[in-house]
């Protein structure tokens, strides 16, 4: 990302604008960056026509499944990562969730917004990691959606 944003003319940012930043900005971009990944792996994994992958993929981009990874994953979390949830969590952006449950939803954005955290402190390895362990745990039957 260094490369991408120095063509532009663009500093990353640093720690202090990074610490300062709102947390549905960190859920904005987790939200892009945990689809893109679901959606290669699907993809990958997936025979099928469109239909079928598209299907493939609701089961783990909805608010459900995503509660569900952030709150199997919590263990695994640091304190740092899972205050990054939490203050997401609660955050109060206006918006409510279309196909959810508030609690869900909220979860959901938490977990969003920490991947969106780990990209942006270009800790991709960890970010990988962890959405990897997310998808292992709807894998194993964890989540319905």
């Amino acid at each position: 990302m260094k490369a991408f944003l120095d063509q532009l003319r663009v500093a990353p940012l640093d720690e202090e604008a990074l610490k300062s930043l709102a947390p549905n900005k960190f859920a904005y971009l987790g939200d892009v960056i945990y689809e893109l990944y679901v959606r290669n792996y699907v993809i990958i994994k997936e025979k099928g026509k469109m239909n079928a992958i598209n299907k493939a993929t609701v089961r783990y981009v909805n608010a459900s499944a995503q509660a569900f990874m952030v709150k199997a994953l919590r263990e695994v979390l640091t304190p740092e990562e899972w205050k990054v949830v939490i203050k997401a969590r609660n955050y109060k952006s206006g918006k409510g969730p279309r196909n959810s449950d508030l609690g869900e939803y909220r979860y959901a954005t938490g977990f969003e917004a920490l991947l969106g955290f780990l990209f942006l402190e270009d800790r991709i390895e960890r970010l990988e990691w962890l959405i990897a362990r997310g998808i292992d745990a709807i894998d194993e039957g964890g989540e319905k959606s």
